[in-house]
């Protein structure tokens, strides 16, 4: 009897003290209230989600009855309607500027919103678009925060698509559900509606990240540096080479980003442990080398060289049969990471690929920007290259620097005539201020 009593007063006990500290989670439970601000330096902000989006006839935003904001698209100016009377009264002729407008969700007041109006004009015609210039900010554990509705759909709790960016940086990372600010680590909860946010205090063991301490050969900084463990991520970073508390555990490297036209990503980067109170130093960097025909990471196809006369798909496109041609290479570090180009920014002017099963090319991202290429195709007889032009860079820069994509690639291409048999293709960089030294040697054969 006496027995069951004890074990009655030890689930007693128990129950008691989960429910205590059920209530003292919830008391430590905040919640935040969150105000509109227009991103008035919206470009010169990054966050890895920003979205641009063609603007024909309409801008996809409630409008209290349905999507779309009405407008008036010529090749020389855009009119938007602002005020949601169903005409464009809003004039936009620059490239870059901002709007401010009104949209509405159903059941709801009319709120404000903001958008960047882009032209693409490397074509006949401009081509126009637009992105979000809308963030909602309030103050979690001290840091002011910004939510950037980044897929600029009216939106601001979209995890993994949305930004977020945190004080006066000018660069941010996804918005996600586990947040570092510097000393301290909060989960998050946000309103869809952007009206609040609740957070709670994350309680467990930390330790620092630190990328900066081994870089070799190399004079550049990360704005972004992102390391995922499981199924979320963290941006490691804050303004002025601050670093932040994560988790314990094991991380991988999952993307950076060195400039809005530089990133890169893991590739087989190994994975690295997170110790309590400690800092541990993430080993990356030169010495560099070439990345040919492999993948670097799921995001990214491998790089292709080869000759139109042994590639049936290349044939259409250009007309000689006896033609070199070379995809830029990536540049990999002495641990793996491989860095490529930014999306966004470096959107290719044609692709040279296969067409996917939907019947679309397939996107080739531009290699560093600020590297050029000495190549040489080697004669192993007499150890000469038969190719006059050496230089090469990918690197097209687009007639005006605002477009959206203000630089493509285009391939290097070498007509070889007469020349048959096998050869050596040689790649180095020229010194640069980021690369010191990379160098790619593979035999090759022109048919």
């Amino acid at each position: 009897m006496k027995r069951t009593l004890v074990l009655v007063g030890i689930l007693v006990a128990v129950f008691a003290l989960a429910h205590v500290a059920q209530l003292k989670a919830e008391d430590e439970q905040k919640t935040v209230s969150l105000r509109y601000k227009t991103m008035k330096n919206i470009d010169k902000i990054f966050t890895p989600g920003r979205m641009q989006k063609p603007l024909t006839t309409s801008i996809m935003l409630p409008n209290g009855d349905g999507m779309g904001i009405a407008c008036s698209v010529s090749n020389m100016k855009v009119e938007v309607d602002t005020n949601l009377d169903g005409r464009p009264d809003k004039k936009v002729v620059r490239n870059g500027d901002i709007i401010e407008l009104l949209i509405q969700k159903d059941g709801m007041e009319k709120q404000p919103y903001a958008v960047r109006i882009t032209y693409d004009d490397r074509f006949q015609e401009k081509q126009w678009f637009y992105e979000t210039a809308s963030a909602v900010t309030g103050k979690v554990a001290g840091e002011t925060v910004y939510i950037i509705d980044d897929n600029c759909n009216a939106n601001f709790a979209d995890y993994g698509e949305d930004g977020l960016v945190i004080g006066r940086d000018d660069a941010g990372w996804y918005l996600s559900t586990a947040v570092s600010l510097g000393r301290e680590l909060v989960e998050l909860s946000v309103d869809i509606h952007g009206e609040e946010l609740s957070y709670t205090e994350f309680y467990g063991d930390l330790g620092e990240i630190d990328p900066f301490r081994k870089l070799e050969k190399a004079d550049f900084k990360p704005k972004i540096f992102v390391v995922r463990q499981s199924d979320r991520s963290f941006n490691v970073l804050r303004g002025r080479r601050k670093l932040v508390k994560v988790p314990t555990g094991s991380y991988n490297i999952e993307r950076g980003v060195i400039d809005k036209l530089t990133e890169f990503v893991g590739g087989k980067h190994p994975p690295f442990a997170v110790l309590k109170d400690n800092t541990t130093y993430v080993e990356w960097g030169g010495p560099f080398t070439m990345l040919f025909n492999e993948a670097p990471s799921r995001e990214y196809q491998a790089a292709l060289f080869g000759t139109s006369a042994s590639t049936e798909w290349l044939k259409g496109a250009i007309a000689d049969p006896h033609l070199f041609y070379m995809e830029p290479p990536y540049i990999i570090g002495e641990k793996g990471e491989v860095y490529v180009g930014s999306k966004k920014h470096c959107q290719p002017e044609r692709a040279i690929r296969r067409p996917t099963n939907k019947g679309q090319m397939n996107f080739f991202p531009y290699p560093p920007a600020r590297i050029s290429y000495h190549v040489e195709i080697i004669d192993r007889k007499t150890k000469r290259a038969i190719n006059q032009v050496k230089f090469y860079t990918g690197n097209q820069p687009a007639p005006n620097e605002q477009t959206p994509a203000p630089y493509y690639w285009a391939p290097y291409t070498f007509r070889y005539g007469d020349h048959r048999g096998k050869y050596v293709l040689r790649i180095t960089t020229t010194a640069t201020q980021i690369f010191k030294d990379a160098v790619f040697e593979q035999p090759i054969k022109l048919e």
